[in-house]
């Protein structure tokens, strides 16, 4: 996906519906990425609308700045590491 597409993405996911937000939800899905490639999350796969999910409740987290993953979050990063490719 790229990085417009998965901006708008989340977005949805997020109800977000006006544009006045976008340079913060941008530095929080970088953040998640980010956080999905160290977890041993195939780049490919962490920016892919397989991720979507997990990105979107990632962003979420952060927007609400939750100090914790849910576990929820955790499994499903957990599987897409060992998704591979």
């Amino acid at each position: 996906m790229s990085d417009v597409e998965m901006l708008e993405a989340v977005k949805h996911g997020l109800k977000e519906l006006s544009n006045y937000n976008d340079d913060e939800i941008k530095l929080w899905l970088s953040s998640a990425i980010s956080f999905l490639e160290h977890s041993g999350v195939n780049p490919e796969v962490a920016r892919s609308e397989k991720a979507l999910g997990v990105i979107t409740l990632l962003v979420d987290n952060f927007r609400l700045r939750e100090a914790n993953f849910s576990q929820v979050i955790l499994m499903q990063v957990t599987q897409l590491a060992l998704v591979g490719e």
